[in-house]
């Protein structure tokens, strides 16, 4: 039945593709028209993620019932569901088409983020039951999710040019991030003025915020919806192959079994083991492929760890706002992404993947360090107070009033300028981790069967996203004790969510040793490094340290003013005397 309900999906892929003449690559005009929809969809794909993510997510979840270790189980569902992968490879190695895969899960994976959003309408909360179904609906949406992925990569493979990737994702993550900018602002100053201060934050005492909070949630779902619907306009790219017909790069040869619920569950379990060998034992065998995926997994799997309790730090521990926290992780963070994506892409495109990912881990470090020392109790530089305070008192005389006084002795200012700092390194150094992992995920195997190694890094990754999400909520569960007596140490305060902290940033130095075996990503990177550096040395020596005799001579008395050659120069005479040869 599966068999037969592939085959039939595969020839509507198929004829739906051909109603557009697929295009064997393209280029010029058409090209940059397609890159530019590309962009303008990932920005709407940038306001979905956007509203989902952040603060709101968290509250959301707490007002339906969420408890630490449901919050790590919310962070590893997308890993978890990558095993979809494998059947999305599948399909795209078969049918040898990627855009009508991508179109119809996708667009069903977006859908069921608005059946999200409105679980409040038809289920009480806070209960197990509507925890469980926003859990299930999530999973079961991010399994859609996986069967469209790789045929996106693969699509975008075969339509972005190799000499450009590098800077095409740099440019097309300033635009995300200026769209991030936009919808935490706006969205945050909306549902901050749907909150009641003087209330917590629940479904009971907040009923307003919760309609607020809907309401956006629906609009990121119909936000992503459009976003898959304009590839539509996109022509398939289906590549030549120079020898011959196409042949699949994934084969999984499994005999027939016989009638039955037992045959069929035989048959099933030879057709999964057949799969996980071909599909993720086979690409481990190359040392460079093996290096990468497991730098990624321990990245990822340290970002997942810490993910969500970052925000319940800076909102329970530290007593940031919402609207506050927002601005440190989403717009202060996607500025300096702004500002240095193009930096990142352009190296990226120079010396390759490895030199940056050594300093973009380096940086990342400091998000974790930065988070561990601020607290409470960090006590708030007197003249930073007073100079807010002054500005304020003037900007409140100036609009006719007595003053204005901003901040006091309880404002946590010195965690906030910490939190902030650490933000902004650690987001330099993820937008190098992601853009170098966009370029991998593309060079892997440029070519016939890239869905394969796309699909085996995919899965593999999501190892360490699913060891991590489980680690960071069972690390917070089981020190949940340090909640309500925490670690005091001089000016530190730490609880069970610095724990997670810790851990997420054990996973990094990890990641580095997996980073300095992987394989060269440039034919000669240390040679172009080395050469790349005797240049600059000799043009700074050059320009620099002869400046003065260069100019002036070597000798204290000033060079005499050559004389210009004129037509009745001897030296011009001399020359028009001269036979031509």
């Amino acid at each position: 039945m599966l068999r037969l309900m592939g085959d039939i999906m595969r020839l509507h892929w198929r004829r739906k593709s051909y109603e557009v003449l697929p295009a064997l690559s393209i280029r010029g005009p058409e090209l940059r028209k397609s890159l530019h929809r590309v962009t303008l969809a990932g920005m709407l794909c940038m306001a979905w993620l956007t509203i989902f993510a952040g603060s709101r997510a968290t509250i959301f979840g707490r007002m339906l019932g969420f408890s630490n270790f449901d919050f790590g189980l919310f962070a590893a569902l997308p890993f978890l569901a990558t095993f979809g992968q494998l059947i999305a490879a599948v399909l795209i190695e078969e049918s040898g088409l990627r855009k009508y895969q991508y179109m119809h899960f996708g667009v069903a994976h977006r859908a069921l983020w608005l059946v999200v959003a409105a679980i409040p309408l038809f289920l009480p909360i806070p209960s197990r039951l509507a925890v469980w179904t926003m859990l299930i609906t999530l999973a079961i949406s991010w399994f859609f999710a996986a069967l469209a992925t790789p045929a996106w990569w693969s699509w975008m493979g075969d339509l972005i040019p190799r000499r450009i990737r590098g800077r095409y994702f740099a440019a097309r993550q300033r635009w995300y991030q200026a769209v991030q900018i936009l919808v935490v602002v706006v969205v945050g100053i909306g549902l901050q003025c749907l909150t009641r201060d003087d209330r917590p934050m629940t479904a009971e005492t907040q009923p307003v915020f919760l309609w607020g909070l809907m309401g956006v949630f629906a609009l990121g779902g119909i936000c992503g919806i459009v976003d898959i619907l304009l590839f539509r306009r996109i022509r398939e790219v289906v590549p030549s192959v120079p020898h011959g017909p196409r042949v699949p790069a994934i084969r999984i040869n499994v005999p027939s079994s016989s009638g039955g619920m037992r045959g069929q569950t035989v048959f099933a379990y030879q057709y999964a083991r057949e799969m996980c060998r071909e599909m993720l034992l086979d690409p481990m065998k190359d040392r460079a492929f093996r290096h990468v995926v497991l730098y990624l997994a321990c990245m990822t799997a340290a970002i997942t760890a810490a993910g969500p309790f970052y925000y319940l730090i800076c909102l329970k521990t530290l007593g940031f706002t919402e609207i506050a926290t927002d601005i440190v992780f989403l717009v202060v963070g996607p500025l300096v992404g702004i500002a240095s994506a193009k930096i990142l892409g352009r190296h990226l495109d120079r010396w390759g993947n490895r030199p940056v990912l050594v300093i973009s881990t380096i940086l990342t470090l400091f998000g974790g360090i930065f988070m561990l020392m601020a607290s409470p109790t960090t006590p708030n530089p007197a003249f930073l107070v007073d100079g807010i305070n002054s500005v304020s008192a003037a900007a409140g005389k100036l609009f006719g009033g007595d003053g204005w006084v901003w901040v006091d002795g309880s404002t946590p200012i010195s965690s906030y300028l910490l939190i902030l700092a650490g933000t902004c390194l650690a987001t330099c150094g993820w937008t190098g981790v992601m853009l170098a992992q966009s370029r991998i995920m593309l060079d892997f195997a440029d070519g016939q069967g890239r869905s394969k190694y796309l699909a085996a890094s995919s899965v593999l990754i999501s190892f360490g996203g699913v060891f991590g999400g489980l680690i960071g909520g069972w690390a917070a569960e089981s020190f949940d004790v340090l909640q309500n007596a925490p670690i005091i140490l001089g000016p530190f305060l730490w609880n069970n969510w610095h724990v997670v902290v810790l851990v997420s940033m054990s996973f990094r130095p990890i990641a580095m040793i997996w980073l300095y075996h992987m394989p060269k990503t440039v034919a000669s990177e240390r040679k172009l490094n080395i050469r790349q550096i005797r240049t600059n040395v000799y043009n700074f020596v050059n320009t620099r340290l002869f400046y003065r005799w260069r100019v002036y001579g070597w000798s204290n008395t000033p060079r005499p003013q050559r004389r210009k050659k004129t037509k009745d120069s001897p030296a011009a005479k001399n020359r028009k005397d001269k036979p031509t040869p």
